[in-house]
């Protein structure tokens, strides 16, 4: 069945995007000690020593030395986007300093004074105006050890920082906070009153931020469900702009809260989920995918041997993916018999096509003008017109279509 067509409209034609390499997205979380070892396009600075907390010990003393060195080993690394978020109260500023959190007592409090938040916000900005180049204005914030506040006080951080943040860098981007596990399901009212203060204020934000985590199986499909979700819940609100997904990865191997399943991924099958999560991005209108984390061994899918620090599969299929994907217009996904083919379109005009089933294995015959595939490893194998191969969850790349 045809879900979707490659022949688009006058509309769709002129507006057919040309994919970024800020597509590709990581976290690295040694980066203020090292240059992440990996070819990036974006980086999220979470988890990498340069919490509110840790740069603002005092009311207007900054150290802002670890966040020099992480946006300096982005930048050399070739991060076109650096994304700075906030999510750990310093416990001076704290409302609440004796509040229960997962970084410590206060982390999680909103601040006792809104000015000690914009404050530091507005140093930011300016100190590394064109170099940060967007911020998440508070990490899972409907998450009670991360904001132990309510919804209005969110949404006030959310509006005054990024008034504070825009006035010292007026082209950087402001992100929502960032929902995760069941997005907006999991305390309702929170969100919806979150959205609700941020429409009267006319939507301070460039784009919705999300991490479409699942605590169970079919984590590629929950994914498609919780970006829809989001984009619908807030176009109910009237915010009709982008959604990132800023924080990613499949499986678990924390045990440290109950209901997680220890579920782990390797070899082609976590290659396959890791290509997929960035070609789904695309047909999904996601410009930015952030992957947790690249040196960051906590998720179900490992990016470098945790003893070697070498690329596993998961990581090769990043750089593969990345090749077949950047700088090229995305032409659209169509489905047939359970193969989905994805087509884009170089700067010279040659076609290729991303193809991979959506369940079980399929036979797919090669059409005409294809004269080769590649696989998630780089291997290039030769085919030609009529031939059949086997196509399961893992994607090919047909060299030619």
């Amino acid at each position: 069945m045809l879900v979707s067509t490659l022949v688009p409209t006058a509309a769709q034609a002129k507006s057919r995007p040309i994919v970024p390499m800020e597509l590709f997205g990581v976290h690295y979380h040694g980066i203020s000690n090292s240059q992440p070892n990996v070819r990036v396009g974006s980086v999220r600075l979470w988890d990498s020593g340069v919490t509110w907390a840790q740069l603002n010990p005092a009311r207007g003393v900054y150290e802002w030395g670890p966040l020099d060195r992480a946006v300096d080993n982005a930048r050399n690394a070739g991060a076109l986007e650096v994304q700075y978020v906030f999510g750990v109260t310093p416990q001076w500023a704290a409302a609440k300093p004796n509040l229960k959190g997962f970084y410590g007592l206060g982390a999680s409090s909103p601040p006792a004074d809104m000015a000690y938040f914009t404050e530091f916000a507005s140093a930011m900005a300016l100190r590394y105006q064109g170099r940060i180049t967007s911020y998440d204005i508070w990490n899972e914030g409907s998450l009670k050890v991360f904001f132990g506040g309510t919804a209005k006080q969110l949404a006030d951080l959310t509006i005054k920082g990024s008034r504070a943040i825009k006035s010292a860098d007026p082209a950087a981007k402001i992100l929502s906070s960032s929902s995760t596990y069941g997005v907006f399901t999991r305390r309702p009212k929170f969100w919806k009153e979150y959205a609700q203060r941020l429409k009267k204020a006319r939507w301070p934000i460039d784009a919705v931020n999300i991490h479409p985590y699942s605590k169970t199986p079919n984590y590629l499909e929950k994914r498609e469900k919780t970006i829809t979700k989001a984009r619908s819940f807030y176009r109910k609100y009237g915010f009709k702009g982008p959604i990132w997904d800023t924080e990613v990865n499949y499986g678990d191997r924390r045990g440290m809260f109950s209901g997680f399943k220890q579920i782990s991924y390797s070899g082609d099958v976590a290659a396959g989920m890791v290509a997929r999560t960035y070609v789904d991005a695309m047909r999904l209108g996601v410009p930015r995918v952030f992957w947790y984390g690249w040196d960051y061994h906590l998720f179900g899918i490992d990016m470098i041997d945790p003893a070697s620090g070498a690329q596993t599969e998961s990581g090769v299929a990043f750089h593969t993916v990345q090749d077949w994907m950047v700088g090229k217009t995305w032409l659209g996904c169509k489905v047939k018999k359970s193969v989905r083919s994805c087509k884009l379109q170089g700067p010279d005009g040659a076609r290729t096509t991303i193809v991979y089933a959506t369940s079980k294995t399929r036979s797919l015959t090669i059409p005409a003008g294809v004269g080769t595939f590649q696989n998630l490893s780089g291997q290039v194998v030769g085919v030609v017109p009529g031939q059949k191969i086997q196509v399961n969850a893992v994607p090919l790349l047909l060299q030619g279509a």
